[in-house]
């Protein structure tokens, strides 16, 4: 059972939410919370934690770093709008595992949220795209040039969306072999995570 918290300010949010985690079979809501303190304190108690950006007392970038700092805290999606794209990655860089727009698809919801149970995440290329459009200029990461071809190969299909099982059966590999590129990416582009590593090769691809 995948254990989830939600904290976000708006209760009817919190209320939809919790309902759509409860309605799936291996997902259980185990709290919520209406501010980044509150947050802080659930952490530790779930798999995986929903966290809105803007919320009072501590935001989410703060209670993010927070909860980063425990070492052994529970993976984090954040939930945004377009209307904070800095702050969204500012998020990733500080060790979110994704991100998810308030307009997701249910389904989508409950895929995203067992993927980052697993340290995957479904990625939307699409809006990853848009927010690289917008907050930062593009430029051509050096490290870029360390990755093997097949490691690249790898990156362009993290940065399409595809999970560790698709990537496996598109290119003919085994799943623990595609672990070994995906950990060797993330080791020589210095990155903790998928969302990371699919910024990176959008910025390479586009400069």
């Amino acid at each position: 059972m995948i254990r989830v918290a939600i904290a976000d300010d708006e209760a009817l949010m919190r209320h939809g939410l919790r309902m759509l985690v409860d309605s799936a079979p291996d997902l259980k809501c185990i709290g919520e919370a209406s501010n980044g303190k509150e947050a802080l304190a659930l952490a530790p108690q779930c798999d995986v934690l929903l966290l809105d950006l803007r919320m009072p007392l501590m935001d989410g970038l703060e209670a993010l770093e927070r909860i980063k700092a425990l070492g052994s805290g529970p993976e984090v999606l954040v939930l945004t709008a377009f209307d904070t794209q800095s702050n969204v990655l500012a998020a990733l860089n500080n060790g979110a595992i994704g991100f998810l727009l308030k307009t997701t698809p249910p389904l989508q919801l409950i895929a995203a949220i067992r993927a980052a149970a697993a340290s995957q995440t479904l990625l939307s290329p699409s809006v990853l795209q848009e927010l690289l459009d917008r907050a930062r200029p593009r430029a051509r990461d050096p490290r870029m040039s360390a990755l093997s071809e097949r490691e690249l190969e790898v990156g362009q299909l993290i940065a399409s969306g595809k999970t560790n099982q698709e990537i496996s059966a598109e290119l003919y590999l085994s799943l623990s072999t595609v672990k070994t590129h995906i950990a060797r990416i993330m080791e020589k582009l210095d990155c903790t995570n998928r969302v990371q590593v699919a910024i990176k090769i959008l910025e390479h691809n586009a400069a």
